[in-house]
């Protein structure tokens, strides 16, 4: 009996640890592409709102999330002065957590290449870099001397035994937003009055600007348009129909509120014909009028919404049934030793 034991507690161990996602960084990259700034900026002229979600839960458990609000910045802004702003603001959201801490505290946030790793309760739940001019070697698999990491981006990393879920970024500004790829992309356009084009490219590389871009004009559109529009672009590009929804479609999304009316998702968008995608980029149209709203972009890299319900069992529940079987095993063993005494005739 000891094998059959033995063996079961093996399967049930690396069924469960077999399902667990790999621990993989994400980055929110705000490149200084922004036209008409000498020196470069990532924002354009007049300037505008950006503003940075992160999502987040253990394994087992429900979603949680830190956020930057929405912050203000001048014309010509640079990519580095926006990252290291965000990361400062979410060291400082996860201090506003319930059991919320921060090892080492934020002061030292602005430095550039800069880390911070939230705990909740003592325990640790992320990891966020200021990746400022300085690059983030990490993930390995990513960042090599022919293909850098990038920069100006804020980098997330998930601790052990949590996901991380996405990141959103919103912006009025107009400037260029890079994801730096979880599974899923949702992206809403509203031009709240700013017309224009928005334009969409997915980077293959291995030289810069390398892969296909398409342009969604929204003047005299409504949102509903816009949308059905821009899922046709990325069809376009070479995603299948089967990949691409648009619509009412916020449900989907792992913070529905910010996805009222209708929005674009993209599945499995990290490859694209057979060939991976470094990063897809998505630059608004930015306000006419200083100090006005403008064109809001809202994008969203997360993982699949199927990630986001909660499991039917705890993770004490099993916890007790792994060791349920290590001790039925261990039982079936000792019972096997055992001499037995001999039966009377």
């Amino acid at each position: 009996m000891r094998r059959p034991a033995l063996l079961l507690a093996t399967i049930v161990t690396i069924a469960l640890f077999s399902t667990m996602p790999l621990l993989a960084a994400h980055s929110a990259e705000y490149p200084n592409t922004a036209a008409g700034c000498a020196p470069a900026g990532n924002v354009p002229a007049p300037g505008g709102k950006t503003g940075m979600t992160l999502y987040y839960r253990k394994l087992i458990g429900p979603q949680e999330k830190i956020t930057t609000g929405d912050k203000n910045f001048g014309a010509c802004t640079p990519g580095g002065a926006v990252v290291t702003d965000l990361s400062n603001e979410l060291c400082k959201a996860c201090t506003k957590l319930p059991g919320g801490n921060v090892i080492g505290g934020c002061a030292g946030i602005p430095a550039d290449g800069a880390s911070f790793t939230c705990q909740v309760n003592v325990v640790d739940r992320f990891t966020v870099w200021n990746s400022a001019t300085i690059p983030v070697p990490f993930p390995a698999d990513t960042c090599s001397a022919a293909s850098p990491c990038p920069v100006p981006a804020v980098v997330a990393k998930a601790a052990a035994g949590n996901i991380l879920l996405g990141m959103n970024r919103t912006t009025d500004a107009g400037n260029e937003l890079r994801v730096d790829l979880l599974p899923d992309l949702h992206v809403q356009i509203t031009p709240r009055g700013t017309d224009g084009n928005v334009v969409f490219h997915a980077e293959l590389g291995p030289s810069p600007g390398l892969g296909p871009s398409f342009t969604v004009n929204t003047t005299s559109k409504k949102q509903s348009q816009i949308a059905q529009e821009v899922a046709n672009g990325f069809i376009a590009m070479g995603y299948s129909a089967s990949q691409v929804s648009n619509g009412d479609i916020s449900g989907k999304s792992q913070d529905p509120q910010l996805f009222n009316g209708s929005s674009t998702r993209v599945s499995n968008i990290g490859t694209l014909n057979g060939t991976p995608v470094k990063f897809v980029s998505v630059q608004g149209v930015p306000p006419s009028v200083p100090g006005q709203p403008g064109m809001l972009v809202e994008v969203e890299n997360s993982e699949p919404p199927s990630t986001t319900f909660v499991p039917a069992v705890s993770e004490w529940t099993i916890a007790l049934f792994i060791g349920l079987v290590l001790l039925m095993g261990t039982w079936l063993l000792r019972r096997r030793l055992t001499p037995q005494a001999p039966q009377a005739v």
